[in-house]
C-alpha cells in the first residue's frame, strides 16, 4: 500500500510538471517571447511561426545561437506585429579602412527588395547591393568600409525600400589609417598621433588585446604642429570629456569619469615617466586595465618608449588602481 502511494504522487507530480511546462510552451507570442528552460531557437521558432533565420536577425544581441538564458526577451518579427520599427544595426562600430561590417535589418517590408548602401555621413551613399528581405522583413548581409576611408571619418550603412524610405544604422567610427610618426629629438614637428580608446568585448581581433575580452584601438588625431607628440597625444586623451564614449564610434573611454591633467612627461632610456594630477575614478574592475591601457598604448606606440610609469599625484597609478 505504501508503495502504491509513492506512485501515485510520483505521477501526479509528473504530470503536473508537464502540464505546466506545455501550457508554458504553447503560450502566444506576441512582440516579443521570454525565454524559459528548454527553449531553443528551434522551439521558440515553431511556437511563435518564425524561423530561426528570422529570429537571429531581429535579435543580434545572441552572442551564441546554442545557448539561451532563461529569462532573456526576444523580438518575434514578423507582419503580426506592424508597430515594429525598421531598425538596421551593424557590426563593428569602428576599425580600419577595408573592415567587413555585419549588416542586421529588421521590421522592413516582407520579401521585398531594398538597396544596401555605404557612405560618409551627410554626403549621401553608394549603393552596393540588392537584397531581398525575407518572409519577416529582416535580412542579413556584409558589406566593407572603402579602402581609401581615412581615420576619424564616420560612414553609415543605408538601407532604402521600394518606397524610398531609408533606414541609416549607427555611425561606423574609421580608425587608423595614417601611420603615426616617430618622436624625435631633431626639433622637426608633428602635427598627428593616435590616442588608445577600448573596443568592448572585442576580444583583441581589432587591436592590442586588453583585460576582461577588450581591445584597446588607435584613433588619429591632429594638432599644432609640435615637438612632443606625445604630451600632445595625451592631452588630447585626458580632455575628451565625460562621454564614456568617443563621438558615434561606440569606442569606450575609461577615463571619462576622471579629471586629470598632464604635469609632465620625461622620456628617460626609452621608458616614459608621465606625471598627472587631479581625480582618478575607476569605473569597477574591468576599467582598471582598460584605464591602464589607454594611457600605456598612447606612449607604446612611438618607437622611443619601451616602457611606461604613469604617476598621479606623486602615487604609481597601479597602486591607486588597486585601491580602489
Amino acid at each position: 500500500m505504501k508503495t502504491r502511494i509513492v506512485l501515485l504522487v510520483t505521477v501526479v507530480c509528473a504530470a503536473l510538471l508537464f502540464s505546466t511546462q506545455s501550457t508554458f510552451a504553447q503560450s502566444t507570442c506576441g512582440a516579443t517571447v521570454t525565454v524559459s528552460s528548454g527553449d531553443t531557437l528551434v522551439r521558440i521558432a515553431q511556437r511563435c511561426g518564425t524561423t530561426v533565420a528570422a529570429l537571429l536577425a531581429a535579435n543580434p544581441q545572441i552572442a551564441d545561437p546554442n545557448r539561451l538564458l532563461v529569462g532573456q526577451v526576444l523580438t518575434v518579427p514578423g507582419s503580426s506585429n506592424p508597430a515594429t520599427p525598421s531598425v538596421v544595426t551593424i557590426y563593428p562600430l569602428g576599425g580600419a579602412p577595408g573592415t567587413q561590417v555585419t549588416v542586421i535589418a529588421n521590421g522592413l517590408p516582407i520579401n521585398a527588395t531594398v538597396n544596401v548602401g555605404v557612405g560618409l555621413r551627410n554626403a549621401g551613399f553608394a549603393t552596393l547591393q540588392q537584397l531581398a528581405t525575407d518572409a519577416y522583413g529582416g535580412l542579413q548581409s556584409v558589406v566593407t568600409i572603402p579602402s581609401t576611408a581615412a581615420g576619424g571619418q564616420v560612414y553609415v550603412v543605408t538601407v532604402t525600400t521600394p518606397t524610398g524610405q531609408s533606414v541609416t544604422a549607427q555611425g561606423f567610427f574609421v580608425v587608423g589609417g595614417a601611420q603615426v610618426p616617430t618622436p624625435a629629438p631633431s626639433g622637426t614637428l608633428f602635427d598627428r598621433a593616435n590616442i588608445y580608446l577600448i573596443a568592448l568585448e572585442d576580444a583583441g581581433s581589432s587591436g592590442q588585446a586588453v583585460g576582461c575580452n577588450d581591445s584597446a584601438i588607435p584613433v588619429v588625431r591632429t594638432f599644432t604642429p609640435t615637438v612632443a607628440p606625445l604630451t600632445a597625444a595625451l592631452q588630447i586623451l585626458l580632455s575628451l570629456g565625460s562621454n564614456p564614449y568617443y563621438g558615434e564610434s561606440g569606442l569606450y573611454n575609461a577615463l571619462y569619469q576622471s579629471s586629470l591633467q598632464l604635469d609632465s612627461v620625461n622620456i628617460v632610456n626609452r621608458e616614459a615617466i608621465i606625471q598627472l594630477s587631479g581625480q582618478l575614478v575607476s569605473g569597477g574592475v574591468c576599467d582598471v586595465p582598460r584605464l591602464q591601457a589607454q594611457l600605456q598604448w598612447t606612449a607604446l606606440q612611438f618607437t622611443t618608449v619601451e616602457r611606461v610609469r604613469v604617476f598621479v599625484n606623486g602615487q604609481p597609478l597601479e597602486q591607486l588602481l588597486s585601491a580602489q
